[in-house]
């Protein structure tokens, strides 16, 4: 007989004035995730050729010796720059869903101590189901909060940009023959082409300097948001 309990969703904690929710921690661990990011991709390529290299001199058969060491020289001329690519775009992705999930995080938390209309409320109120993030929540924290979510064009810009990276990895594969035109000119353009990315014929990569450039916005954009609404929404106590 099994007299397992049926499972139940948690109940939402509601937000406290005893704990802001400031910017996701995750930022700061994928911080210090990139500084090695490279030593990483360098290490990685170099265990996987010598443990590929051992399995090929313990084959006895030299015809399967042979195929092995093409396998892994075309492995080695293209591997890092492949790893680089998923992992430099992977981490991007965290960076963005962590700016995402963080400004959620401050509204709900302003909305619920203050009674303030919610961000989901307002955005079907507005009928702004169609618009992308960082401008839903842009208007959002102008009309309800009273505050800029962004401190300049600049931080809004380089958050948008970011999302519109974030989506042609995730879901176009990184293919340049996808991206809107103005995006494309941006990833050519000298001072961001050769610093920012790399690219072939078909598919666009993010540097580990475009990944910095990206990060440093975010934590940046969240900060400076982050400051003034805790004066605003969150003051000490005296």
């Amino acid at each position: 007989m099994n007299n397992s309990k049926p499972l139940s969703l948690p109940v939402e904690i509601s937000p406290s004035k005893e704990v802001f929710p400031t910017t996701d921690i995750r930022l700061s661990a994928l911080g210090y995730y990139i500084e090695n990011l490279d030593e990483f991709v360098s290490w990685a390529t170099n265990q996987t050729h010598v443990r590929e290299k051992h399995k090929i001199e313990n084959l006895e058969d030299p015809v399967d010796q042979g195929e092995r060491e093409g396998t892994l020289a075309t492995m080695m001329s293209t591997g890092q720059f492949s790893l680089e690519s998923l992992i430099y775009g992977s981490t991007m992705v965290g960076v963005y869903a962590t700016f995402e999930s963080t400004v959620t995080q401050i509204f709900k938390y302003c909305a619920y101590e203050y009674s303030l209309n919610n961000f989901e409320k307002y955005k079907k109120e507005m009928n702004y189901s169609k618009l992308n993030f960082p401008i839903l929540a842009s208007q959002y924290s102008s009309d309800i909060l009273k505050l800029p979510l962004f401190c300049d064009t600049l931080s809004f810009q380089s958050v948008d940009i970011l999302r519109r990276l974030r989506n042609s990895f995730v879901h176009r594969g990184s293919l340049i023959s996808e991206l809107d035109v103005d995006l494309q000119s941006f990833i050519s353009r000298s001072e961001n082409g050769s610093k920012y990315f790399s690219k072939n014929d078909l598919r666009w990569h993010l540097k580990k300097a475009g990944l910095d450039l990206f990060f440093n916005q975010v934590n940046n954009t969240l900060s400076a948001f982050s400051s003034i609404a805790i004066r605003k929404y969150h003051p000490p106590i005296f």
